[in-house]
């Protein structure tokens, strides 16, 4: 299995891709294996996937994997259910809401009905690179209809490709926020202790 990470760039030749596998060590045992490739464009990020094989990649892109569909307007099911404050959220996605919720900043997601523009090019190329990844299955959570499930050990029946946030996965993995970087306890500091 090769899990496949993507940075997605506004320049449409400069996508970045890396992967990380499993092999067997010389002395025995398993080692991690990451492998970085020339940046390219969306085309050949996605031959070089599919390249791996049926069934034999999981994709997470560091982009929105769609536009926002205002499941959060006001009035709406969803807002009461995930106990939203009236007049805030309201032009976000739900996995947006739910991460600012927690103190992480965001890039807006355009509307389903408008076209990224000037700075939000680069969500354009993320939506693009979704799109050459379409065999592979969006992940969907299970239940159908859910919006927040933990990823069990059968989560790739429901999708090998996936958005992430790293800044996300870092703090997750760290169990807080850490000061910006600019500031004396900033992320050196956190590096020096979690690594």
């Amino acid at each position: 299995m090769r899990y496949c990470g993507v940075d997605i760039s506004a320049k449409r030749d400069n996508q970045q891709l890396v992967t990380l596998h499993e092999r067997r060590a010389p002395a025995g045992g398993i080692e991690l294996v990451a492998t970085f490739y020339a940046p390219g464009t969306i085309d050949r990020l996605a031959r070089t996937i599919e390249g791996f094989g049926r069934g034999e990649a999981v994709v997470a892109v560091d982009a929105p994997s769609g536009p926002r569909r205002d499941l959060l307007a006001p009035g709406t099911q969803l807002r009461a259910e995930l106990g939203l404050p009236t007049g805030r959220y309201e032009r976000m996605r739900v996995c947006d809401a739910l991460l600012f919720r927690r103190g992480l900043p965001l890039y807006p997601v355009p509307g389903a009905d408008e076209s990224p523009t000037g700075w939000q090019q680069w969500i354009r190329v993320g939506f693009d690179l979704y799109e050459a990844l379409g065999s592979l299955g969006l992940y969907r959570p299970d239940p159908p209809g859910a919006m927040i499930e933990p990823v069990g050990a059968a989560a790739l029946r429901f999708g090998r490709l996936c958005e992430t946030y790293p800044d996300a996965i870092f703090c997750g993995l760290l169990g807080h926020r850490p000061s910006p970087k600019r500031t004396r306890g900033g992320s050196s500091s956190e590096s020096r202790r979690c690594g």
